[in-house]
């Protein structure tokens, strides 16, 4: 018997682990299905390109795309301790302050502008900026890039030149413009929420860590989620049950999932397929949707990417330099700046951005061109297509049905348009011409909107930004509320990145620590964050 049940020890989890066993008092279960978070590609920065073909990562496949071709699209999920923090570009980007004022408006009391950057400011320990938008007292380490590419600085010289301002805080008072990423890096090396959370609270005597430990459902009764059923890994299951609250911390493909295998869902559907149905929601699963980046790569005429580095010389190199320094190519992800852009002065906010990577890497080819090369991930930062997760069958090893519905809502292509040219401008700019030869992706053959839009429908993929499936709100498709609580259930919530009701304008794992840190709070009901909201309230 526990207190609480944590089910997913990813970015949420860490952080909801922390918080709740702070108190003695309380005793907390985390469960999480995939690896401890203990394999050196982890810490390096560098290594990123080697864990998304590693165990760490687990790969699902969207359903046939309709209006990509009929592709069927890879969605990786961490299958680790530490979540999507432990393995992605570690980027820190917390979103436009207008996503936060949407969630407000459609319902959400506690979650407008305000309300967030009073959490933000209060886990951050910035070692860059500080007042009035960044903390230096919290958990979670940021910093600039250690030793940025020299391309990356000519990327935001070429943006320039595209008319979009240098901008050295995305954070800060507003989001246009072009700049270097800030990151979760401390002394060169990744800074996980395993690292800022779970590891200070991972000795405590009131918390208990199961890794590899897959739920395979949720026990209600009366109408109150009593027990969680786990297939543990020698095969074995057991039943834990929770005196408080379970929490989904799973992430937006696998929380929904677990809600429907546990028969809270769209009761037609459960049916269906031969699911009892507990509590019929019919928002479970729906409202799922993702960013999409296009690809735009170019070929380098000298020698100054990160492509070759993963090679055996290269790579003890830098990571002999990064260990004695805390800086050179190992500390970096690859993904480095970013350009913010209004496609007209009148949008509340930018709704196109540029990904600079200096190296070839683009997620729609298994076999990348020989040299060096720079590549843009292009993409529309509010896409109106919705998509759904469902169960193919009541068996927990059957994999999801993912449907992101890329493209689906008739905006988003034009728009994917207009960030594919932003993308092929800024490349073509002066500042790259002495460095970038020609475009080697579209590349030259394709000129015409139609050469275009073939283009973006064969090559388009993930942006790795999935939320929204258990979406929070009043409507009737909404899965919680906004205290994060599953409506018409009681000892059960979902936190984590699937109850965004709209994603943000940005990468999603700060927002996702955001909603960790609040939704602990909502939990235990007990420390006031008043005072900070008053001060944040100042900076509108």
């Amino acid at each position: 018997m526990y207190d609480y049940i944590i089910v997913g020890a990813g970015t949420a989890g860490c952080i909801l682990a922390n918080k709740l066993s702070a108190n003695p008092a309380n005793r907390i279960l985390l469960l999480e299905s995939g690896y401890p978070d203990n394999s050196p590609l982890i810490r390096i920065p560098g290594e990123a390109g080697k864990i998304m073909r590693s165990k760490l990562i687990r790969v699902h496949q969207t359903v046939a795309q309709r209006e990509l071709n009929g592709r069927h699209c890879p969605i990786p999920q961490a299958n680790v301790v530490g979540g999507g923090s432990s393995v992605n570009g570690m980027i820190y980007i917390r979103g436009n302050p207008e996503d936060y004022r949407r969630w407000h408006a459609l319902g959400n009391e506690g979650w407008d502008w305000p309300d967030v950057l009073a959490y933000f400011i209060a886990e951050e320990n910035n070692a860059v900026h500080g007042a009035p938008y960044h903390g230096k007292s919290g958990a979670v380490h940021v910093r600039d890039i250690p030793s940025p590419n020299p391309l990356t600085r000519i990327f935001v010289r070429a943006a320039a030149e595209c008319g979009i301002a240098p901008n050295p805080d995305f954070n800060g008072s507003h989001q246009d413009g072009a700049g270097i990423f800030q990151v979760t890096n401390f002394g060169g090396y990744r800074w996980s929420a395993a690292n800022a959370y779970l590891r200070p609270a991972e000795s405590r005597r009131n918390l208990e860590i199961i890794t590899q430990a897959q739920v395979l459902g949720i026990i209600v009764k009366d109408r109150r989620a009593e027990a969680v059923e786990v297939q543990l890994a020698d095969g074995t299951r057991r039943s834990f049950h929770a005196k408080r609250e379970i929490i989904l911390s799973a992430g937006a493909v696998s929380s929904p999932s677990l809600l429907l295998r546990s028969g809270i869902g769209p009761g037609d559907e459960l049916r269906a397929i031969g699911i009892d149905i507990v509590h019929d929601l019919p928002g479970v699963g729906k409202n799922f949707h993702d960013h999409l980046h296009v690809s735009v790569a170019g070929r380098c005429s000298r020698p100054l990417s990160y492509d070759g580095m993963d090679k055996w010389w290269p790579s003890f190199r830098h990571k002999l330099e990064m260990a004695v320094t805390g800086r050179g190519p190992a500390t970096s992800t690859w993904c480095e700046a970013s350009a913010y852009m209004r496609t007209r002065p009148s949008k509340p906010q930018p709704d196109l951005a540029v990904h600079f990577l200096p190296v070839y890497a683009m997620s729609n080819m298994d076999d990348w061109p020989k040299g060096h090369g720079v590549t843009l991930n292009a993409t529309f930062l509010q896409p109106k297509s919705r998509g759904e997760i469902r169960l193919a069958s009541p068996d927990p090893a059957d994999a999801p049905l993912i449907d992101p519905n890329y493209l689906g809502a008739s905006e988003d292509m034009p728009m994917m348009f207009e960030a594919a040219k932003l993308a092929r401008r800024i490349l073509q700019a002066e500042a790259f011409r002495p460095y970038c030869s020609e475009e080697f992706s579209p590349g030259s053959g394709v000129r015409s909107d139609a050469d275009l839009e073939r283009f973006v429908r064969a090559h388009a993929v993930t942006d790795f930004h999935p939320v929204g499936s258990c979406k929070m709100g009043k409507d009737a498709m909404a899965v919680v509320d906004d205290r994060l609580r599953v409506r018409g259930l009681e000892g059960l919530r979902v936190i984590d990145a699937s109850i965004m009701p709209v994603v943000v304008s940005g990468n999603t794992n700060a927002p996702t620590m955001m909603i960790a840190a609040k939704g602990a709070d909502m939990i235990l009901s007990g420390e006031n964050r008043q005072g900070l909201v008053e001060k944040a309230s100042a900076l509108g």
